[in-house]
């Protein structure tokens, strides 16, 4: 799967393909699979540290058969950056344009797999938590209190399954 970038308009530097997934960390995951690809809407941590081109962090609801198609191929995140419309009439010379639409995105390929380690899902669901309840007045935060991450997890939600995906590919515009 690939996407056309314009060559003028392709983001080049890592920081900014880094700095636009931060921004706009809710991707469309999609996953080659039988009888049809897989899509899932999900939020994503970027860590740019690990491995050479970094890796995409997250996890969705085991009752999602999304997952279950990881090992079918590499998925791609897209991740939908600012976009908006571009009329002829803004340029000096509107008879010469055409109307476009002006957007940055950036595509991460990679193969995802499961984590399976306790301690890493935790770190994850721990940022997660932390990223999207730092800024509220009363944060909800993670208790186990002394339970096993999957009692607490299965217990108030359908289940999780945290994933990675390696990042060798990314392609931005």
């Amino acid at each position: 799967m690939s996407v056309y970038i314009p060559r003028p308009f392709a983001l080049r530097a890592p920081e900014q393909i880094a700095r636009l997934i931060a921004e706009y960390p809710f991707a469309t995951l999609v996953t080659p699979g039988a009888p049809e690809a897989q899509v899932s809407h999900v939020p994503l941590q970027f860590d740019p540290g690990s491995g050479p081109r970094g890796m995409l962090l997250g996890h969705m609801a085991r009752a999602n058969p999304h997952w279950e198609h990881f090992a079918d191929g590499p998925s791609v995140a897209i991740f939908h950056g600012p976009h908006a419309y571009v009329s002829p009439s803004w340029y000096a010379e509107p008879a010469a344009a055409v109307p476009t639409w002006n957007y940055c995105v950036a595509h991460v390929h990679g193969m995802a797999e499961l984590m399976d380690d306790e301690r890493d899902k935790r770190a994850l669901l721990d940022a997660m938590v932390q990223r999207y309840e730092s800024e509220r007045d009363k944060p909800w935060r993670l208790q186990l209190e002394g339970r096993a991450l999957d009692s607490v997890w299965n217990a108030s939600t359908p289940s999780s399954s945290s994933r990675r995906i390696a990042a060798p590919r990314i392609g931005s515009a």
